[in-house]
Order: C-alpha cells, then structure tokens, then sequence
C-alpha cells in the first residue's frame, strides 16, 4: 500500500469509526487504525487526523446551513399550530387559508390541496 492509499484509509477509518469503538477513547481507535494502517507512523496519524478533523468542518458547516433552511423556510408553519402538528398537516392547513409558503411547501411535498 503506497502513502497515498494508507491516508485515504487512515481518514475514512477516523470518518468513519465503528459504532462500537465511538466514545471509548483513543486507545481502541489507535488500535483500530493501526489494524488499518499498520505501517502508519506518528506524523501519518497526524495528517490523518488533521485531514479527517477538516472534513468534519465542512460537514458541520453544511448540517449547519441545513437547519438554517428549517429553521427561516418550515419553522413558520408550525406558528399558532399545536406542538404535535406534523409538518405535512401545518403546510395543508397554512395553504387553506391561503399562506404562499403552506402552498409552496404543499407543493415540495407532492401534495395538492
């Protein structure tokens, strides 16, 4: 395996690390990579780990931007709606009473009034 394979693989295993060894500390994901990687040296794990660490940035970033979405584009369907009301029925009611964004968003669900 050549340096380039071992940090793509170093990074996807730090990415994506078992669910069983999420939140058991370092010692079993080191274990763990190293079972990955075993000819990885300490400066390797550290690029890795940078990398990785980078990647879930970004990610956060766009989970970010998505709740954003929500929170400014559906939350103002749920106003003045029970606590309980799903999304589809706060869209078909606000579309009744003839609010553009319970139309719209009928709309984006396939429904019609």
């Amino acid at each position: 395996m050549n340096k380039g394979q071992q940090h793509r693989m170093l990074v996807d295993g730090i990415l994506n690390t078992p669910q069983p060894l999420r939140g058991k500390g370092v010692e079993p994901l080191m274990r763990y990579l190293a079972k990955i990687a075993p000819h990885a040296n300490g400066d390797d794990l550290g690029r890795a780990m940078e990398d990785a660490a980078g990647i879930m940035e970004d990610r956060a970033k766009d989970y970010q931007a998505e709740t954003d979405l929500i929170s400014t584009r559906y939350l103002p369907l749920f106003e003045g709606m029970p606590a309980d009301t799903p999304l589809i029925e706060a869209a078909r009611h606000k579309a009744i009473c003839g609010d553009p964004l319970g139309i719209d968003v009928l709309k984006e669900l396939g429904e019609s009034l």
